[in-house]
């Protein structure tokens, strides 16, 4: 692969992590399900992460302008949240485990001993989509007006409390830039995405600027 390649990456204690081509796996089929994890690519949403190692979901469709993917079982669970929905395990929420969007370059640098998606013949690479998907649209309810729809969030989820933070604020200098913290469940999505599926979530305080900044561009 070349340094450039985007790829979904991972951490994992026994391989110092791994990373899935976006271009040759997740682009094409959108929810990879291995021994290494259930990987989910919504690119409508803004959003890529992974769960809890599985090999029995597949893609489903789109509820609310999220991706949807399917147990075996027939349980529906949702992409952004792993939470189900319809079906069986209505309820459950799938664990998640930490991954970043990142290129190749970068990640076989700072992680030379981990894991990668092995390049049989049959994968072949495919252009990231680029425009919105029709049947993703018509899923789409009322847009939350707090922000921006297409407004990139950090959603973050700790118990039964979630909270979203516009990276236009987290963008800001502080006294703590720069500092690594504990990974907590969270994701980078849309906020159409985010409120529909926490519609109650909390805004960051610096939101409201935020705000007025899509407001500002968009006209």
């Amino acid at each position: 692969m070349k340094p450039g390649e985007p790829v979904l990456s991972w951490t994992r204690f026994a391989h110092e992590g791994g990373a899935i081509q976006y271009r040759f796996f997740l682009e094409p089929y959108r929810v990879i399900s291995d021994t290494y994890g259930v990987f989910v690519y919504d690119p409508d949403a803004g959003f890529a992460r992974g769960f809890k190692r599985s090999l029995d979901f597949t893609f489903h469709g789109w509820r609310n302008g999220v991706m949807v993917m399917k147990h075996k079982d027939g349980t529906l669970f949702s992409t952004l949240s792993g939470r189900a929905f319809a079906g069986p395990h209505k309820g459950q929420r799938l664990q998640t485990i930490p991954t970043i969007t990142t290129n190749w370059g970068y990640w076989k640098a700072a992680f030379p001993k981990s894991v990668n998606y092995r390049m049989f013949e049959k994968y072949q690479p495919i252009e990231l989509t680029r425009g919105q998907n029709k049947d993703s649209l018509c899923s789409r309810g009322p847009a939350d007006k707090r922000l921006a729809s297409q407004a990139e969030v950090i959603g973050v989820s700790l118990g039964d409390k979630t909270k979203a933070y516009p990276l236009s604020v987290l963008a800001q200098s502080g006294p703590l830039k720069g500092r690594t913290l504990r990974w907590v469940d969270s994701v980078q999505c849309r906020w159409f995405a985010w409120s529909a599926e926490y519609p109650d979530t909390r805004l960051h305080a610096g939101a409201d600027a935020a705000a007025r900044q899509d407001d500002d561009t968009t006209k």
